[in-house]
């Protein structure tokens, strides 16, 4: 053999060796024999591919990049390279590239089905559905048996929420190939959503049986039993999974922010809470021994299946946000690096060029949502346009014709749902104020809260509570929400503005009471004439359980009372548990709570209002009080019953009521609240008298012209002068 022969043996064999590596795991030495191969034969689109593959795996995207594009330099007519190149670029979370690179490799060959898979589920994750439901069936018509293609249909199917035909794409998956738990997961999630719980239960139990030591089926029951209300069960099995495989990211995460939606009493409360605390410090502690390439699997949890239901809790949440905020610094700042994010440094001096100050405003609720309606609307259509330059990063799919409107308000209007994507628009925009509207509502908004991303940082209450984060350095509020001490409950600097804060239009929307409405109420045996109607319309983990026993003493006292509540929309589980409290407390008070509680589906705008006005009284919950579906209530004429609590959220229908001056209804002990909601079913007149004045003065809460002046200095002075900036506008004794 002469030597180039020899030679070409030689490099097939390192090939052949480096496969071998690969397929069993032995990354490192993979690594080793084939960062020699590309420098021994730097001609070699094989070599080059291979040492891609292999810093793919070690999870070095960028490597993984650069190897396989010097690949197709080399050889440029390779489908797989293509494949393998957009593979890498998903991790490097540069989406659309590798979408656009699947689509390459379908061009060299349209005859593999695999390829029309992967570009199926690229576009999946890019929200487009259509092209993503076009593709798999390409992927499936080629070959009927490619699992992968009926799981990525049936992830496609479930989102838009065409559950039937999920179901059977992934029934499809899982007869094919009964031990793929990507297949069994999706089918029992589907099964959920479907409301077939139970069979979705059985499923996994099934798989556990024939795997019991699989962490990610542990781990995938965990998260099943969680959607169930089976906090108990979610913890065993998030700790088994640990167990199991210690560095797996997402069961440490998911186990460490574990807490119950609903709870039974105090005393359960008290319990999670200190499990949580002792677990993040886990976390804390864990990270801090941990490599680069272990803190990054941890960055796609930033935000996803955090302690949502904290914000619900009647304590102090400040300690538990501020190890929570530094946990996401901890991996984003990794994750940063990682991507070529560059991160800058809070604001010291101030800005001495002549131009508008640049606005930005990110936010998932650029449409109709409650934190358009409540505050972010009027703040884009109100402040001074001379002063600044607004730019909103929106950072979600759904659009209306809200959204249009907001464009149309704006300077700037940019739509990204991946994180790099936007983190990276976010450092080439340069705003020099950053407004976070709504953190706690979407994973990407608080990974890219985590980071640094301009001079200034502020966030408001679109989720009432305090982000924990060292690099969120204002809260916006408003004096009517806060107490005297309300700086106890934030890491961030607190600003009053006055009033409530923001700038709220007149809703346009038609109250009459409507024969649907009507007919709701008649269904569940309900007279509007008969009976007194108390509506309490909030979701089932806003209602503390310690006052559970309120609603009977009402029913007890106030002849004919019916108490209208809601069924959750996204977790009917919630709901069940929930009714199955209240029933417990009226039974405890001798009364059959079936005869007073009454859940109706959740509604739509209008049929909401219509609701509303069939009704006597709104009952606000005494915890997390509610801003949209107070103003809601008062815009039809509603008696609001509320507690003023001991922060933001425990205040918001209060300090819509103290604006119109209508403070009869606002109670400062929960006895105080029973008692207004006593008389108010029991003295008509009185009630009369409420709604009067409600009328005569809801004008006040419309067109506020204050916080927007405030609004307009303040911003001004963050960034031109950032000392007098700093100093909070003090409560009004």
């Amino acid at each position: 053999m002469n030597d180039a022969g020899e030679d070409s043996a030689r490099l097939a064999r390192s090939l052949a060796l480096g496969v071998r590596l690969l397929e069993s795991n032995r990354l490192e030495e993979a690594e080793e024999l084939l960062a020699k191969v590309i420098v021994q034969y730097p001609n070699a689109a094989d070599g080059w591919h291979q040492a891609g593959l292999v810093a793919f795996r070690r999870g070095e995207g960028k490597l993984s990049v650069a190897r396989i594009s010097q690949a197709i330099t080399l050889n440029s007519t390779t489908a797989s390279y293509y494949n393998s190149l957009a593979g890498s670029l998903w991790l490097m979370d540069r989406k659309k590239e590798s979408q656009e690179t699947y689509l390459k490799a379908i061009n060299i060959a349209p005859d593999k089905a695999q390829y029309y898979s992967n570009y199926g589920l690229a576009s999946l994750k890019l929200g487009e559905h259509q092209l993503a439901i076009s593709s798999l069936l390409n992927a499936i018509k080629l070959d009927n048996k490619l699992v992968s293609a009926w799981i990525f249909l049936g992830e496609t199917l479930e989102e838009l929420d065409r559950l039937e035909e999920a179901l059977n794409a992934f029934s499809n998956a899982v007869a094919l190939s009964p031990d793929n738990l990507d297949g069994v997961f999706g089918l029992t999630l589907v099964l959920i959503k479907d409301g077939q719980h139970k069979k979705a239960d059985a499923i996994l139990d099934s798989s556990l049986v024939k795997y019991p030591e699989n962490p990610h089926l542990h781990y995938k029951k965990g998260l099943v039993s969680r959607e169930l209300g089976y906090w108990q069960k979610a913890e065993v099995h998030f700790q088994k999974a640990i167990e199991i495989a210690p560095t797996m990211a997402a069961a440490q995460w998911n186990y460490c922010h574990l807490l119950p939606g609903v709870m039974e009493d105090k005393g359960e409360y008290d319990t999670w809470r200190n499990k949580m605390a002792k677990r993040l410090d886990f976390l804390q502690n864990y990270l801090k021994k941990s490599d680069t390439t272990n803190i990054n699997e941890f960055y796609k949890w930033v935000g996803g299946s955090q302690s949502f239901y904290l914000a619900y809790h009647l304590e102090n949440n400040l300690a538990l946000l501020n190890r929570c905020g530094e946990i996401n610094r901890t991996i984003m700042s990794h994750w940063a690096k990682q991507h070529d994010i560059r991160q800058t440094s809070p604001l010291s001096s101030s800005l001495t060029q002549q131009r508008p100050i640049k606005l930005g405003i990110v936010s998932s609720s650029i449409r109709y949502h409650s934190v358009w309606n409540a505050f972010l609307a009027g703040l884009v259509e109100q402040l001074d346009s001379n002063l600044f330059e607004i730019v909103l990063f929106h950072t979600d799919k759904q659009r209306d014709e809200v959204t249009q409107q907001a464009i149309n308000s704006c300077e700037e209007y940019i739509a990204e749902t991946s994180v790099q994507a936007m983190a990276s628009v976010i450092v080439k925009c340069q705003p020099d104020i950053l407004l976070y509207a709504d953190l706690g509502l979407k994973p990407i908004n608080e990974q890219l809260a985590s980071l640094r991303l301009a001079k200034v940082q502020m966030t408001t209450w679109g989720h009432p509570d305090s982000s924990g984060r060292s690099t969120i350095d204002y809260f916006l509020s408003g004096e009517l929400l806060e107490p005297n001490d309300g700086e106890d409950h934030y890491s961030e600097t607190l600003v009053r503005a006055p009033n409530l804060g923001c700038y709220i239009e007149p809703a346009v929307t038609n109250l009459d009471k409507s024969q649907q409405a009507l007919q709701l109420i008649a269904d569940n045996a309900i007279d509007a004439n008969k009976h007194i109607i108390y509506i309490s319309p909030h979701a089932p983990f806003k209602y503390p359980a310690a006052y559970d026993q309120l609603y009977p003493d009402i029913a007890k006292q106030v002849k004919n009372a019916r108490f209208i509540f809601f069924e959750y929309f996204r977790n009917h589980v919630l709901s069940d548990l929930f009714k199955k409290r209240l029933l417990k407390a009226f039974a405890k008070k001798g009364l059959d709570g079936e005869k007073f509680i009454h859940f109706l589906p959740w509604q739509n705008q209008q049929g909401f209002h219509a609701l509303l006005s069939t009704c006597h009284i709104y009952l606000d919950t005494c915890g997390f009080s509610g801003f949209n579906t107070a103003l809601q209530g008062l815009e039809c004429g509603l008696p609001v019953v509320t507690l003023k609590g001991p922060a933001l959220r425990h205040r918001l229908a209060s300090g819509l009521l103290s604006r119109i001056a209508v403070t009869q209804t606002i109670a400062n002990t929960p006895a105080q609240w029973l008692k207004i909601a006593i008389r108010l079913g029991e003295d008509s007149s009185w009630r009369d008298d409420i709604t009067a004045a409600i009328r005569t003065n809801l004008h006040k809460l419309y067109r506020d012209r204050e916080p927007i002046d405030f609004l307009n200095n303040f911003f001004a002075h963050t960034v031109k002068d950032p000392q007098l900036a700093k100093q909070r506008r003090e409560p009004k004794k």
